[in-house]
């Protein structure tokens, strides 16, 4: 399962990077049912066939508290993962407070990525 798992990122890897236009990010934050602090991280682009697509890229979990620099270290890493930071667009996510924290940190950052 996890060979497919790579096998399929890979191709959504390839598809990101071939995409026509810049790749746009909505994120948000949620409990799980068991406590946990979800990320959710999807992309949304115009594919090289002009299709809007759009695409899970990340749920992962907050280890640590909901700060804006811890999202921001979880988020970079989503970014690099999936090697889209020459392709970012807008992020897209909701007004709490701790999101505009994260895009400080993010502008911040993102030269290290």
């Amino acid at each position: 399962m996890i060979r497919q798992f790579e096998i399929e990122k890979e191709k959504i890897k390839s598809q990101l990077q071939k995409s026509k236009s810049k790749i746009h990010l909505s994120l948000d934050i949620w409990t799980s049912p068991n406590s946990k602090p979800i990320l959710g991280v999807i992309a949304h682009y115009i594919s090289d066939l002009g299709v809007l697509e759009h695409v899970v890229l990340a749920m992962k979990e907050i280890e640590s508290n909901h700060k804006g620099e811890n999202l921001a270290l979880v988020l970079m890493e989503v970014i690099r993962d999936w090697e889209i930071a020459y392709k970012l667009g807008y992020l897209v996510m909701d007004n709490a407070s701790n999101n505009d924290t994260m895009m400080q940190y993010i502008s911040e950052g993102m030269w290290f990525i």
